[in-house]
């Protein structure tokens, strides 16, 4: 818990925070009283002295506070108890002007909730001549804990202790070399003085990660007196706070007395003492106790003591007159809810207990996102694709019972985006998924209704498989080598068919049948070339079909009418001549040993060379498949010319007796014109350009660009 995912690991620890880390393991010193230590400067430091910029905001100020008599004196009553405390010194206006001077500017700070104090804060990024105190400071290592961490860690056990460190920065001193940087000017009867700080402020960068280092510091330099102090101080303290939760009240007694002597130790002192347990803070002296209450905040969280729980503020306590409401109040109040632990987030739990018939659930945490403003980085997108893949697979092998220990695979991945889009697509549509489903027609103000969209049956499985094999059989004959890819559906369709064959051996069915099984082939996964073959043809019918078709919508009858004519047109393609005399044009082909014949399809029709418009009529699906085949032969005739090194030509590859197709825009659907090659006519540059070729209808003088050497010689 101690990373919620927004925190920097020490590996990617910057060159910076390595700096400031050794400025300040190699200036903290313990005076006797406290620690002090010195300011992480950038190197080197570009401050200047900004004396007459700083006289000029405070004679703004000024004007200010002799305008609000209150304000003024709270807001003198504050340099007053810095001066009694020693945070501040005066400064002699003759003294020598050291080598680092920096004048802050100040301005008083209230609270809505308490009009009646007032905090004095300097502005340490104000600028003069472009720099400004924060820029020449390293901000250091973030050392602060997770908010979420500790808030989780707080609900863990029965007994819980709050306290806090009073003014944290104000209790570590500044080296002597370091506090002209921190000066500053105050108007007394009339008359500007200056002043300076010995302690660290609150708005300097590099305030928060020097305090939590010198904590960190006093937790280790004071473990042999306080032993239970180190491990409270390093993981309960969120900056100044104190949060844990104990199992027992003298493991809480024991504890708090250790952290509390050993940050005095340091200088530090730890105030405000609360629990929910009456016995829990007895070592405790009564000063440094908080009074007594029901309800308090835990790291802007309310918590009922009483009951021991985290509430939200009811609805019922705001204003209900819409006439109440601007837009900056609407935004006020929803920037008011801090639900860190996502208590008001949507969830479902689903608990199963299979011991009893009792439910127990408990809450941990809750974490609701919204679509980002700003694009996510690639690097974050892979992150999150590869936690939702985990996540994924574990839950689909804990429902395997297998074992989880694994790295996910592609596969998992593309489950996982499947997965998300599906579950996308339900929540964001719900209504116009179950019109699909009911085949009904969609809402004419749909806004996504001219998309087409439709239903994706995709639902391949072993069972479809095996249906789509028992046609595939019935019409063509039983193969006695099956070979395809490692999917999952044809592994699990393997076992499955195995299994029935057994089954009908077992049932002495003749033996005949047996003798047909089919010996089935498989590619190692992942490893398309190995079926290369086939994997080209596939290759180019899918490519046609998507460049022709594109994005249109068919009904199931167009859809098959137009993949069984592709399938028809790919193996009618010749594989060998069945003799040296072209007059015999027959030539063995895929349909040859599909169908024990040749194919003899229905004679095309001619129709013109536009594309049909809507693909509802005979003739506009003929049509379209005239398209198909002439871009079928275009994407088909490149993989039949075999690819020479660049320094050849590829005419020169064609010799006399090859058999070649010839390719024409006008060769009828289905037909695949050969010729045998009887001459080659060489060019001036030697290479072949033009060949004769001897067809069964004559002989032909040919170009080399439009044939392609079907079998050589």
């Amino acid at each position: 818990m101690e990373n919620d995912g927004t925190r920097k690991e020490d590996n990617t620890i910057t060159e910076d925070e390595k700096s400031a880390i050794r400025i300040l393991e190699s200036t903290i010193n313990h005076t006797g009283e406290r620690y002090e230590i010195g300011l992480p400067w950038k190197l080197p430091a570009n401050l200047q002295n900004n004396y007459f910029s700083a006289l000029n905001q405070l004679n703004s100020l000024n004007k200010q506070l002799n305008n609000d008599p209150k304000l003024s004196d709270m807001y003198q009553q504050t340099l007053v108890i810095d001066l009694e405390k020693n945070y501040v010194k005066p400064v002699e206006m003759a003294d020598p002007p050291p080598e680092k001077i920096w004048y802050l500017p100040y301005h008083p700070v209230q609270s809505a909730n308490k009009p009646n104090k007032v905090r004095r804060v300097a502005n340490a990024a104000s600028k003069f001549k472009g720099e400004s105190l924060n820029s020449n400071l390293l901000t250091g290592p973030d050392l602060l804990k997770s908010l979420i961490g500790i808030l989780v860690r707080f609900r863990e056990k029965p007994i819980a202790i709050l306290a806090d460190i009073e003014g944290m920065f104000m209790q570590i001193g500044i080296r002597n070399e370091d506090q002209s940087a921190l000066r500053f000017l105050w108007s007394i009867d009339n008359d500007v003085r200056q002043l300076q700080f010995t302690r660290f402020i609150f708005g300097a960068t590099c305030s928060p990660s020097c305090a939590i280092f010198v904590l960190n510091r006093c937790a280790e330099d004071n473990v042999e007196t306080y032993p239970k102090a180190q491990s409270a101080i390093k993981s309960y303290f969120y900056m100044d706070d104190y949060i844990q939760s104990f199992e027992s009240p003298e493991n809480a007694n024991a504890t708090a007395f250790d952290v509390k002597n050993c940050l005095r130790a340091g200088g530090f002192g730890l105030t405000k003492f609360l629990s929910n347990h009456q016995q829990a803070l007895q070592c405790i002296t009564p000063e440094d106790l908080e009074e007594p209450k029901s309800e308090t905040r835990v790291l802007g969280q309310k918590w009922n003591l009483e009951k021991d729980t985290f509430f939200m503020k009811s609805l019922g306590e705001f204003p209900k007159e819409a006439e109440q409401y601007t837009q900056r109040k609407l935004f006020s109040l929803v920037s008011s809810i801090f639900d860190p632990i996502g208590f008001l987030g949507p969830m479902t739990i689903r608990s199963l207990n299979k011991t009893s018939n009792e439910v127990q659930t408990v809450f941990v945490i809750g974490k609701c996102k919204v679509a980002p403003v700003k694009q996510l980085s690639v690097p974050k997108l892979e992150l999150e694709a590869s936690v939702t893949a985990t996540v994924f697979n574990l839950i689909y092998r804990a429902k395997k019972q297998r074992d989880n220990h694994h790295q996910h695979t592609v596969e998992d991945i593309e489950l996982s985006k499947s997965y998300l889009i599906q579950m996308s697509q339900v929540n964001s549509f719900p209504t116009v998924i179950e019109l699909l489903k009911s085949n009904h027609e969609l809402d004419p103000k749909f806004k996504h209704r001219s998309l087409n969209p439709m239903l994706d049956k995709n639902d391949l499985n072993t069972n479809t498989f095996l249906n789509a094999y028992r046609r595939f059989t019935s019409r063509k004959c039983q193969p006695a080598d099956l070979y395809s890819d490692n999917g999952k559906t044809f592994v699990g369709a393997k076992e499955e068919l195995k299994s029935c064959l057994n089954d009908l051996d077992k049932d002495k069915i003749h033996k005949a049948l047996a003798a047909q099984n089919t010996k089935w082939h498989f590619n190692p996964p992942y490893g398309p070339h190995f079926g290369g073959a086939w994997e080209r043809l596939i290759q180019s019918v899918k490519r046609t079909l998507l460049i022709i078709l594109g994005s249109r919508k068919f009904t199931f009858d167009v859809f098959h009418t137009i993949m069984v004519e592709a399938e028809a047109m790919m193996n009618s393609r010749p594989l060998t001549n069945v003799s040296d005399a072209m007059e015999n044009e027959e030539t063995l082909t895929p349909n040859h040993f599909l169908l024990q014949r040749p194919y003899n399809s229905l004679p095309p029709c001619i129709f013109p060379s536009t594309k049909p418009a809507n693909m509802k009529s005979w003739k506009n699906v003929q049509q379209f498949l005239n398209h198909i085949w002439r871009r079928l032969a275009r994407e088909y005739l490149p993989t039949l010319i075999k690819q020479p090194k660049w320094t050849e030509n590829a005419g020169n590859s064609l010799k006399v007796n090859d058999v070649v197709w010839i390719l024409k825009d006008s060769t009828p659907r289905g037909i695949w014109p050969l010729g045998r090659v009887e001459e080659v006519f060489p060019g001036r540059d030697g290479n072949n350009r033009v060949v004769k070729v001897k067809t069964a209808h004559g002989t032909f003088v040919r170009p080399v660009s439009g044939l392609a050497r079907v079998f050589a010689d």
